[in-house]
């Protein structure tokens, strides 16, 4: 009986989440202005948050509540976030700057170059890295070849995967310049072990070749 009332326990608190975020929408739509600067505010705010679970959570459910207001300070204020999150919390911003892009593409487009121009490293860059790359707009070519000019491996290893998921082969001549590159990266395949940024190219490089042969 003990696990069932844990089970009811979160039921009831699901349930309360649920009518919270709705009622939370329902009075952002009277002011969308404010909503957006509560959102901003909650990021900034959560980002600074311990403990790390706290951080976590906050931050997850920030993400998905600004899905539903694609705005260009709130990709700004998640992409910033990235820095601080852990690993599923940067999957969850990941997944809803996708969803954002596939509505206002230009907004995180313009929110990426902005990332670059900084010179901002971490997982964080690598993880737009893959953003660009999930939301497939034609200028997604451009914005990856400059992360391949970044001075942190994981990063060029992200462009590279997300270079070899776009399939234009028109990648192949970016990919070309790192084949000299002995920097070395894990990878998911073989995270126990490290393979050179030139192996990592060389390998997409084979297989851009290989999705242009009709």
């Amino acid at each position: 009986m003990r696990l069932q009332s844990y089970l009811d326990a979160l039921f009831t608190a699901r349930r309360a989440s649920l009518a919270a975020e709705a009622q939370f929408r329902n009075q952002g739509r009277v002011n969308e202005g404010d909503l957006v600067e509560t959102l901003k505010a909650a990021i900034g705010s959560a980002v600074q948050t311990e403990p790390q679970a706290e951080r976590a959570m906050r931050l997850q459910t920030l993400a998905r509540l600004c899905t539903q207001t694609p705005r260009r300070e709130l990709v700004d204020a998640l992409i910033n976030a990235l820095d601080v999150a852990d690993s599923v919390t940067r999957s969850a911003i990941g997944d809803a700057l996708v969803h954002i892009g596939f509505d206002r593409p230009a907004d995180v487009g313009r929110a990426v170059d902005d990332a670059l121009d900084r010179g901002r490293t971490g997982a964080g860059m690598a993880d737009l890295a893959w953003v660009v790359g999930e939301i497939g707009e034609p200028s997604a070519l451009k914005q990856l070849r400059r992360f391949l000019e970044s001075t942190d491996s994981e990063v060029v290893a992200s462009a590279v995967d997300a270079l070899v998921a776009l399939g234009d082969p028109a990648a192949i001549e970016a990919l070309e310049s790192l084949l000299a590159d002995e920097r070395r990266i894990s990878t998911e395949v073989h995270p126990a072990a490290e393979v050179t940024l030139a192996v990592l190219a060389a390998d997409a490089i084979h297989e851009l070749n290989d999705a242009d042969v009709p």
